[in-house]
């Protein structure tokens, strides 16, 4: 059987039963070897340090790609190609990388509009709109 690692190809992962363990010669042996792939880990959000530190843990060989002016303390904002994409033990992994959001470093987002009083129903002119509404039948 074979499994993910950061392991070369073919390495034996694991056993069945457990290294160490007497057996008979006729009795099997269940091995784990490397598959020669892994997943890239999610680093994004991350400071750049452990995103870094947890891709060449997989066995990934890693390219920064800052956004914009530098920052002391940048996080990963995007890897290519994606986390949980496999690949093979040794690819290269670009990390885009920024400032954190809020920091006040590079660009920012504008705010979403936030909506203010009550809606006016549907058909209802809205205010500004410089119409009258019309009286709803049944009231004074």
């Amino acid at each position: 059987m074979e499994a993910d690692s950061p392991a070369p190809a073919g390495t034996v992962l694991r056993s069945a039963p457990a290294a160490g363990t007497a057996v008979n010669a006729s009795d099997a042996v269940a091995l784990v070897v490397a598959s020669g792939r892994t997943a890239v880990p999610d680093v994004v959000g991350r400071p750049w340090a452990d995103g870094r530190a947890a891709l060449v843990a997989a066995g990934l060989v890693v390219e920064e790609l800052p956004d914009g002016a530098g920052t002391h303390d940048p996080v990963a904002h995007r890897t290519e190609p994606a986390a949980g994409t496999r690949v093979p033990v040794g690819s290269t992994v670009a990390v885009r990388t920024g400032p954190r959001a809020g920091s006040g470093a590079g660009p920012t987002a504008a705010p979403a509009p936030v909506a203010t009083g009550t809606p006016a129903p549907a058909g209802s002119p809205g205010p500004g709109s410089g119409a009258t509404p019309s009286p709803t039948p049944g009231t004074p």
